[in-house]
C-alpha cells in the first residue's frame, strides 16, 4: 500500500505542473524560454590563391581574411614549401630572396605550395596558396648608372614599348629586372633604354636611349651601354666581334657586354676602363648627334631613331676599317653626317645641319680625346670633365644649328681647355686655372692624387682609385680590413701586434723563439714539435709519438725510450743493466727486478724470494742441493748428492753392497731385522754350547 501511495503521488504531481493553470483561484508562473547559445562563424580568407614574383625581387604579400562575429584573425602556415617563408603577422615573404635559377621549392619548378590557415581562436579556414617565381632578364643601364630609366624588351623590332611587351625602370643603382619573354619567331629582340637620370653627374638623359642584344645565355646580366649599342647594330657575330676590335676592345663580344663596367672600373679593372672610356666617346657622339638632329628638324625624331642611326654607321666602320678612332675629327664628322642625313626626312633641312657638322665634330674628336687620356673615367672629376665637355658641346651645338652662334663662336665656347678652364670644381669661385687647390679637400693639386676629387686624394698603390674608396689601398691583394698595413704592400699581417710586420719579423709571435727555430712561428703558446705531428709539445700528451703518453714517459721527448727502471737516465732499451743490480741484462733472469737476477728453476719467481729454487720440490731449508734439481740429499755431507754418489754413507761400503746404506755405523751381516737389511740367500747358523 505504501508503494501504490506514492506512485500515486507522484503521477499527481506530474498533472499539476503540466495544467496551464486553474482551480482554487491560484496563477501559476510562466516558465522562461531559455536564451540560445551563440553560434560561432569561422573566419574566411579573401587572399588570392595564386600569386607570382619576379626573380630577386623581395615582393610580401598581407593575408587577409573577414570574420562575421568580429572575431580577431591570426594567421599560421604549413605545407610543402612553407619552410621557405616567413610570416610575421599577415604579412608573408620569402624567407631568401628567389632566384629562378637556384629554386628552393619541394620539386624545383619554381611553384611555392603552402597552406594558410586563419583562425579566431575557435573556428578556422584554409587557402592552398601557390606562389610561382618567374624568370628575369637582368642587368644595369650605364652611361654613367642611369636611374628611373624606362627598360624593355623589343619583341618585333619597333623600337616602341608595346603592351606585351616585358618593361621595368631601373633602381638608384640603374639596375633592372623584368620578365623574360619569348622571342617571336624571326625577330631578334633588342633591350632597349630610354632616359632616366645619370646618377654620376645627376644630369637628366632624357634623349639618350641605349640597346643591347640579348645574351643567348638567359643566366647572365646584361650591361646596357654606349657600346652595347653599336654593337647591336651589327648584324652577325663576325661583325659583333669586328666592332669591339675596331674600336680597340679586346675580349669575347657576350663576357664584354654583360660586364658591369662601372662597378669592375671603379674596383681598378684595366679592361673595364678601356671600355668605359670608350662608352663615355661614344655616348658624346650619341648626345652630340641627339642635339644636332632635334636642333635642326622641324619634325619630331625619337631617341631610339638617332642613337640605331649613330650605332649603324660606326658598326658599318668598323665592318671596313680595321681602326675606329673617335678621337678624330673626320670619323666623328662622318658619323655624324651619316646620322643626320638618315634620320631627318627633310633634305633641305638635314643640309643646313650638315654644314654645320664639321665644327661639331672636332669639339666632339677634342672631348673624346681628353677622356682618352684620363687614367679612370669614373673618377668624379674626370666624370666632371666630361659632362662639363659633353653639356658645352650639345647646348653650343644647338646654338650653332639655330644661327645664334658663329662656327667661330662656337668654336671658341667648346674648345676643351676653354670648358675646363671655366670649371670650379669645388665651387669657391676661383676657376681650377687659377685655384691650388682645385676640388677644396685642403690638400694642395700638387699634392693630391685626385686634384678634382674632394672625396680622394691618396692612392697608395697607384691603381687609380683613391684610397678612401679602394678597399685594397696598397695593392697587395689583402683587403684593408684584413690588412694590419693597409699602406705598406710588403707586409699584410702582424701575429704578435709589435708593429712589425710578419715579413720583416724574426720572431712573428713574439714568444722569444726565432721564427728560424720555431716550429709554430704563428702561434705563442707552441714552439716544438717533437714527433712532427702538427700538434706542439705544450698541446701534444704523446710529444715523441711513440705511442706512451707523457705522463707515463721518462723520456718524453725521446720515441726511442720511454722506461728507465733503474733511474740512472739511461733508457731500458739503451741500457744493458735496466735494473741496476750490477748483472748485466743479458746474463739477468729478471732484469727489471733489482733484487733479483737468478731464476734457477725459471719459475718467473727469483732464488731471492723462491723457497725452492730448483723447483725440486724439496724447500730450499731442507735441500742439501737447493741449486740442483736432480739432488737434495747428501748423507754423507760429502758434497756428492746421493743419487749420484755411490756410497751415500760414506762407511766405506758401496751402497750395492751396503746393507745400510744411508747408515755409516751398519753395513755387515747380523742386521737382520734392521729397516732395509735382506738376509743373504745363504746362512750359517752357529749352535752354541752349554
Amino acid at each position: 500500500m505504501r508503494i501504490l501511495n506514492t506512485v500515486f503521488a507522484s503521477t499527481a504531481l506530474l498533472v499539476v505542473a503540466g495544467c496551464g493553470g486553474g482551480g482554487g483561484g491560484g496563477s501559476s508562473t510562466p516558465t522562461p524560454t531559455p536564451t540560445p547559445t551563440p553560434t560561432n562563424s569561422a573566419p574566411s580568407i579573401t587572399t588570392a590563391a595564386t600569386a607570382s614574383v619576379l626573380e630577386g625581387a623581395t615582393t610580401s604579400w598581407t593575408l587577409a581574411a573577414t570574420d562575421a562575429d568580429g572575431d580577431t584573425v591570426s594567421f599560421s602556415i604549413s605545407g610543402t614549401d612553407s619552410a621557405d617563408f616567413t610570416l610575421d603577422g599577415a604579412t608573408l615573404s620569402f624567407a631568401a630572396t628567389p632566384d629562378y635559377e637556384t629554386p628552393l621549392d619541394s620539386d624545383g619548378d619554381n611553384v611555392y605550395a603552402l597552406v594558410v590557415t586563419a583562425s579566431d581562436g575557435s573556428a578556422s579556414d584554409t587557402l592552398a596558396l601557390s606562389i610561382t617565381v618567374t624568370d628575369a632578364s637582368e642587368g644595369r643601364v650605364i652611361d654613367g648608372p642611369v636611374s628611373g630609366a624606362a627598360v624593355f624588351i623589343d619583341l618585333d623590332g619597333d623600337s616602341v614599348q608595346d603592351d606585351d611587351e616585358s618593361s621595368g625602370t631601373t633602381d638608384a643603382d640603374g639596375y633592372f629586372k623584368i620578365p623574360v619573354a619569348t622571342a617571336i619567331d624571326g625577330t631578334a629582340p633588342k633591350l632597349i633604354s630610354i632616359g632616366g637620370t645619370d646618377t654620376s653627374t645627376g644630369s637628366e638623359v632624357a634623349d639618350l636611349a641605349l640597346i643591347s642584344d640579348m645574351p643567348s645565355d638567359a643566366t647572365k646580366s646584361l650591361a646596357v651601354t654606349p657600346l652595347s649599342t653599336i654593337v647591336s647594330a651589327a648584324e652577325t657575330a663576325e661583325a659583333k666581334a669586328k666592332v669591339l676590335t675596331a674600336l680597340g676592345i679586346t675580349g669575347d663580344v657576350e663576357d664584354v657586354l654583360t660586364k658591369d663596367v662601372w662597378k669592375e672600373a671603379q674596383e681598378g679593372d684595366a679592361d673595364a676602363k678601356a671600355i668605359q672610356k670608350v662608352n663615355t666617346q661614344v655616348a658624346t657622339v650619341i648626345k652630340t648627334a641627339q642635339a644636332v638632329v632635334k636642333s635642326g628638324s622641324s619634325t619630331a625624331v625619337t631617341a631610339v631613331a638617332v642613337s640605331k642611326a649613330v650605332a649603324k654607321e660606326v658598326a658599318a666602320k668598323t665592318a671596313t676599317e680595321t681602326s675606329v678612332d673617335l678621337t678624330k675629327s673626320d670619323t666623328v664628322e662622318a658619323v655624324l653626317k651619316e646620322t643626320v642625313e638618315e634620320v631627318v626626312t627633310d633634305t633641305t633641312e638635314a643640309a643646313a645641319v650638315v654644314d654645320k657638322v664639321d665644327a661639331v665634330a672636332e669639339a666632339v674628336a677634342e672631348a673624346n680625346a681628353v677622356v682618352a687620356a684620363r687614367e679612370d673615367p669614373t673618377a668624379a672629376a674626370e666624370v666632371a670633365e666630361a659632362a662639363s665637355l659633353q653639356d658645352a658641346i650639345t647646348s653650343k651645338a644647338d646654338e650653332l644649328v639655330q644661327g645664334t652662334i658663329t662656327e667661330a663662336e662656337f668654336d671658341t665656347q667648346t674648345t676643351a681647355s676653354t670648358v675646363l678652364a671655366e670649371v670650379d670644381t669645388d665651387g669657391d669661385g676661383t676657376v681650377n686655372s687659377s685655384d691650388d687647390d682645385d676640388d677644396g679637400d685642403g690638400v694642395a693639386d700638387a699634392s693630391d692624387a685626385f686634384p678634382l676629387d674632394a672625396a680622394e686624394s691618396v692612392d697608395t698603390d697607384s691603381d687609380g682609385t683613391g684610397n678612401n674608396a679602394d678597399t685594397d689601398d696598397d695593392g697587395d691583394g689583402v683587403a684593408d680590413a684584413s690588412d694590419a698595413f693597409p699602406l705598406d704592400s710588403a707586409e699584410s699581417v702582424d701575429t704578435d701586434s709589435d708593429g712589425t710586420g710578419n715579413n720583416a719579423d724574426t720572431d712573428d709571435d713574439g714568444d722569444g723563439v726565432a721564427d728560424a727555430s720555431d716550429a709554430f712561428p704563428l702561434d705563442a703558446t707552441e714552439s716544438v714539435d717533437t714527433d712532427g705531428d702538427g700538434i706542439g709539445n705544450n698541446t701534444d700528451t704523446d710529444d715523441d709519438g711513440d705511442g706512451v703518453a707523457d705522463a707515463s714517459d721518462a723520456f718524453p721527448l725521446d720515441s726511442a725510450e720511454s722506461v728507465d727502471t733503474d733511474s740512472d737516465g739511461t733508457g731500458n732499451n739503451a741500457d744493458t743493466d735496466d735494473d741496476g743490480d750490477g748483472v748485466a741484462d743479458a746474463s739477468d733472469a729478471l732484469p727489471l727486478d733489482a733484487t733479483e737476477s737468478v731464476d734457477t728453476d725459471g719459475d718467473g719467481t727469483g732464488n731471492n724470494a723462491d723457497t725452492d729454487d730448483d723447483g725440486d720440490g724439496v724447500a730450499d731449508a731442507s735441500d742439501a742441493f737447493p741449486l740442483d734439481a736432480t739432488e737434495s740429499v747428501d748423507t754423507d755431507g760429502d758434497g756428492i748428492g746421493n743419487n749420484a754418489d755411490t756410497d751415500d754413507d760414506g762407511d766405506g761400503v758401496a751402497d750395492a753392497s751396503d746393507a745400510f746404506p744411508l747408515d755409516s755405523t751398519a753395513s755387515t751381516t747380523g742386521q737382520a731385522g734392521i729397516q732395509g737389511y735382506t738376509l743373504p740367500s745363504t746362512v750359517t747358523v752357529l749352535e752354541t754350547q752349554e
